[in-house]
């Protein structure tokens, strides 16, 4: 399991990346991603395979001829809880965490969406109409929104990556992977009213606030996922891999 984001930038094994521009190899800097889980809730939910999946993955991601970024991945301590308030506390640290730490380059959270069979990257949340109690019977209203960001914050936030051409790489990475047959990977524009949607908008709007990008991504896994962990991780080494990339190949474009 990735530990919390710290200084050390330094890949395990020594490999570092490179990619070759006019015959050159040129160094490729490590990118740094968060991945978050929730924890239990509800009695049919003891586990929550967002958090079986997270806490299992890799720490690191060495570079290929095809995957050219070296990329460390981060995972919190511990799942985040199924609560609002604790979440709406959580998120700041989370993202911009005290020196020396380092905020993450990327975000991905997880999150179980128990009535979907397919595994989905989310493409937008909304800032008001969070519904349902959390683990703690506690509800979240617009006003407790307002009274948490304010009155400026956009009705839809989105994340800057393509998300098209973000799901059509992480396609390509399950079939890649054997895992088709396994992981049906789509992307959805619901990612609901409770505490996933709710996790969603408040680190997009962290980004917006700051300006520039919003590298964040909602990753939503199906019920089933707590029975194949070991998929689960493919399919989400897979979609890190895929986020990486694109971002990269989406700056390179801007450059030019």
């Amino acid at each position: 399991m990735g530990d919390l984001i710290d200084g050390d930038t330094t890949l395990f094994g020594g490999v570092e990346g490179t990619e070759r521009d006019g015959g050159v190899e040129t160094m490729l800097p490590d990118v740094h991603v968060l991945v978050t889980g929730y924890g239990p809730f509800l009695k049919s939910h003891p586990e929550n395979p967002s958090w079986s999946i997270a806490s299992s993955l890799p720490s690191h991601l060495k570079p290929t001829p095809t995957h050219p970024t070296p990329i460390h991945i981060h995972t919190p301590e511990s799942a985040l809880p199924v609560a609002w308030r604790a979440i709406a506390n959580a998120v700041p640290g989370l993202l911009a965490p005290a020196p020396p730490a380092s905020p993450p380059d990327i975000v991905l959270h997880m999150g179980l969406a128990a009535g979907r069979t397919c595994w989905a990257i989310e493409t937008n949340a909304l800032r008001d109409g969070f519904d349902g109690r959390d683990v703690y019977g506690e509800q979240w209203s617009d006003a407790d929104m307002t009274a948490l960001i304010g009155t400026d914050a956009p009705e839809k936030l989105t994340p800057t990556f393509d998300c098209q051409d973000v799901c059509k790489r992480w396609q390509a990475e399950v079939r890649g992977a054997g895992l088709a047959d396994r992981i049906d990977a789509q992307i959805s524009d619901d990612v609901g009213t409770y505490l996933c949607a709710f996790v969603y908008y408040l680190s997009l709007h962290h980004f917006w606030k700051a300006g520039g990008e919003r590298p964040v991504v909602f990753f939503h896994v199906p019920r089933q996922a707590g029975e194949d962990v070991e998929a689960g991780v493919g399919a989400t080494v897979g979609l890190i891999r895929s986020l990486v990339e694109s971002r990269r190949v989406q700056r390179d474009r801007r450059r030019d």
